[in-house]
């Protein structure tokens, strides 16, 4: 029996798909982790202000007082963000929310350490906003986004359907990637 929250989580599903296989495919340079997060021997602190030192390099132009961060990593990795890190006594979270105007980590699910499948075994990090990737989607429609029908016997029948895609900006005319996202392989 399918059910609503089934449906809306896998149109969810779907759109984030959308998201993450755009700007993997999108990222305008990357560099090999110091060593799988979940070492005791990774850097994780060195290997993201890495891309973000590279970010600012590679970026047409950025507002340096509007710097925003977003560190998309497999799901499996987010304890070691939010675990206290000796070096500072902070964790990578709260390291980066004091020096940046804002910082934020995404796990997604949406990974595989064997198959090319979302970001693979790798992270992204990248400058949140129109200027890096912009998602559209139908909202308003002339069409009806959801219908639903009454099935004898069984019950309500729903047909949702939502149009959506997420697009690069590129850095030139005749490019597909941005130097506003960058790749951090093997991190895990």
């Amino acid at each position: 029996v399918t059910t609503l929250k089934a449906i809306s989580e896998e149109l969810t599903k779907k759109k984030e798909r959308n998201a993450v296989d755009e700007l993997y495919a999108g990222a305008g340079d990357n560099a090999a982790a110091s060593a799988t997060w979940d070492s005791s021997s990774a850097t994780i602190e060195a290997d993201i202000n890495n891309a973000i030192g590279k970010i600012l390099d590679n970026a047409d132009s950025l507002n340096m007082k509007q710097l925003g961060v977003v560190v998309l990593i497999p799901a499996p990795l987010w304890s070691f963000f939010t675990a206290q890190q000796a070096t500072l006594n902070l964790s990578v979270l709260d390291h980066f929310k004091k020096t940046l105007k804002s910082f934020e980590i995404i796990p997604t699910k949406y990974w595989s350490a064997s198959a090319s499948t979302g970001i693979q075994d790798d992270a992204l990090v990248y400058v949140p906003g129109a200027g890096t990737a912009i998602h559209g989607y139908t909202k308003n429609a002339p069409f009806p986004l959801v219908e639903r029908e009454r099935v004898a016997t069984v019950g309500y029948e729903y047909f949702i359907q939502q149009w959506f895609e997420t697009v690069v900006t590129p850095d030139s005319k005749g490019t597909t990637t941005s130097g506003r996202i960058f790749k951090i392989t093997n991190v895990i």
